[in-house]
């Protein structure tokens, strides 16, 4: 499935509109993919994102951060991501 970019007028933080950050990608259990551009603080968008159960994988500048153990219902993945 093709990755969708969230649009400026879809986000809810103020620091989502100021030039600078990274860009992460969360792919959830339906195959769909959101890119997210500018964020600012990355650790605490993956702790955030991590907490609904279809997302599968995370992605911050095309580097797999996260991804969830479906047999555990835990994560794995890397040393320290936040």
């Amino acid at each position: 499935m093709k990755d969708l970019k969230v649009q400026d007028q879809h986000r809810t933080n103020e620091l989502s509109f100021q030039p600078g950050g990274s860009e992460v990608k969360i792919v959830y259990d339906d195959g769909k993919s959101l890119v997210y551009d500018k964020i600012k603080n990355t650790g605490a968008y993956i702790r955030k994102a991590t907490k609904d159960p279809s997302a599968v994988k995370i992605y911050v500048e095309g580097d797999l951060k996260w991804e969830r153990n479906r047999s555990q219902n835990s994560v794995s993945k890397g040393n320290s991501l936040f």
